[in-house]
Formats: structure tokens, sequence, C-alpha cells
């Protein structure tokens, strides 16, 4: 299923599937992105995220909502691009 849309600056959009992913350390995961329509069409990225702020913590109380930041720059790789 396609997750989102993505509007580029020259009016021109894209569709794309989002994957967050955990790495097993604490308070910090993958995003990982592929462009399913329009332009750039199977390019990927993907960015290491932290979460910055939270209410629960997911100890006494289950967390509800999560602020996350990216911990690094994105970089799109265009399709069958490898790093």
């Amino acid at each position: 299923m396609t997750c989102c849309t993505l509007s580029w600056s020259n009016g021109k959009s894209s569709t794309f599937d989002a994957l967050l992913v955990s790495p097993g350390v604490g308070n910090q995961f993958v995003l990982e992105l592929e462009i399913t329509a329009g332009l750039w069409t199977g390019a990927t990225a993907s960015t290491n995220l932290a979460a910055v702020s939270s209410v629960g913590d997911c100890v006494s109380t289950p967390v509800t909502e999560a602020d996350l930041q990216s911990t690094e720059p994105w970089v799109l790789r265009p399709a069958g691009a490898t790093l």
C-alpha cells in the first residue's frame, strides 16, 4: 500500500512507501522510503531517526505519541543505485 505523497517544488508529485525499523537501540529508528510512482520512481532513501520527546515511556506508561528527528542528512538514491 502506498503511504504518502511528496510534492516537489516544480509542481510534480511522487508517491512513496515508508518503513520504520527499530535496530534494537533505545529511542533510535531507521526510516526507509521507496518512491513508487511519479518523479524518481524506484528511488530509495533512508535515514536514522531519534525520538526527541514522547507521551509515555514504554515502561510504566505506553507511548501514545513521539516526536522523531533525523540525525543525518537525507540521501535520495536513483532506482538501481548502490551505496
